[in-house]
This record gives C-alpha cells, structure tokens and sequence, in this order.
C-alpha cells in the first residue's frame, strides 16, 4: 500500500499559539458525508498565500478536481466517482471491525496550491487546536461504497483508534494526535476548522512532516 503522510503536528506553522480567538472559517468543509464540494471562505494566514493562483485535489500524480484561488479563499467541487485504477482496498488490520474489507478508497490530506506557472508552492490545510498540544486535521476520503471501521490498533511505536462510518462518495475524516503516538481517526463532525496556508510542498518538507505517519489500517 502507498504511504499515507500526517503533517507533522503544525508547531512548525508558528500560528498554533494564536488558534484560540481567531476567527474561524464558519463555512463547513462540505457538510454531512458523502460531501459534494470543499470550500473556504476565508485563510488564517491568507497573507502568506499570496503567491497561489490555483488549488487542486491531488492524489499522488492523480488530479482530482482543480480551481481558483481568489485571494480570499475557494470552491472545489467534487466529482461524483474516481477511476478504479486511483483507489486502494480498504482491508483490515487486527483489532479491528470492518464492515466491508472490499471497499475501495483513496485519502487525501490536503489542497495542493499552486502559482500562476502551475509551480506548488504550498497547501491548504483545514485544522484546529482541540486543547493545548491537541490538534485535529480534516482529510477527505473518496469510497467506492459504504463501510464502517472501529476498533484500536496497537503498534509498536503508536495506537491508532478507529470510528469510521464511510458512505460511498467523498467523506470528511478528523486525525487528531491526542497525545504522542497516540491517534483518533473518526468521520464524526468538528466545528470551527481553520484554514491555514502551509508555504512549501507539504508531502516532502521536513520541517512540515516532521514525523512521517501511516494509518495502520493499511500496514
């Protein structure tokens, strides 16, 4: 299976410390799951964006769907299917209940940005501070039908914990590091997410990652 990157927990944005009393993006990401578009309204850090003419939904060289950037924020609707060729079976791992281990998905973790040349120079990336030295990111995952996914699995550097209720279409997921090593990956809903502009390409920098994850469940 492909490696599934966790952006390292967002100290490097320099912007954490500030979350609380910010003005959050009220807009929600794309609504109950499935979900049909992503939007943002309005970037913590827009000032740093300005270099980004374009945003797409990347999945490795695969383009999802791709569009403006206003200067203020985006839309992006999402396509209703994904060719079978771009999705990976979901599986299972022990430890866990899945309701349907021959379902198809493909996981993205962010909005890939780009400048008017189409160079990346960054991501979009929707987050919150849960509580002090908490975070929380939203993924979207694309599934070829509807399964569920529960339970914990535990590794030997991290537990990962599992309560995922998937329909078939595109699915707002929440990765929150609740503690070191230790991660809550649930399609329950959270509020108030931030949208923060991430410069650099977030898949390769070092100082962005800062540890490389993959989700157990594809182990």
């Amino acid at each position: 299976m492909k490696r599934f990157h966790l952006f390292g927990i967002f100290i490097c944005l320099g912007v954490c410390c500030v979350f609380t009393g910010c003005k959050k993006d009220k807009n929600k990401i794309g609504g109950s799951s499935p979900i049909t578009t992503i939007t943002a309204t309005s970037i913590f850090n827009a000032a740093d964006a300005a270099d980004v003419a374009i945003v797409k939904l990347m999945s490795d060289d695969y383009e999802v769907v791709a569009g403006e950037y206003s200067g203020r924020g985006f839309m992006l609707p999402l396509p209703a299917t994904v060719p079978a060729r771009e999705l990976e079976v979901l599986g299972t791992a022990s430890g866990l209940k899945v309701s349907d281990p021959g379902v198809q998905v493909m996981m993205i973790e962010s909005v890939t940005c780009y400048d008017e040349a189409e160079k990346v120079v960054g991501d979009f990336v929707s987050m919150k501070e849960e509580s002090k030295n908490v975070y929380t990111m939203a993924m979207y995952w694309y599934a070829d039908g509807d399964a569920t996914v529960i339970g914990k699995v535990k590794l030997e550097d991290e537990t990962d914990n599992y309560n995922l209720n998937l329909k078939k279409g595109w699915n707002m997921v929440y990765l929150t590091e609740e503690s070191e090593d230790n991660y809550s990956i649930t399609t329950t809903p959270k509020s108030d997410m931030l949208w923060v502009f991430i410069a650099g390409s977030a898949k390769s920098s070092a100082k962005l990652t800062g540890k490389m994850k993959r989700l157990s469940l594809f182990k």
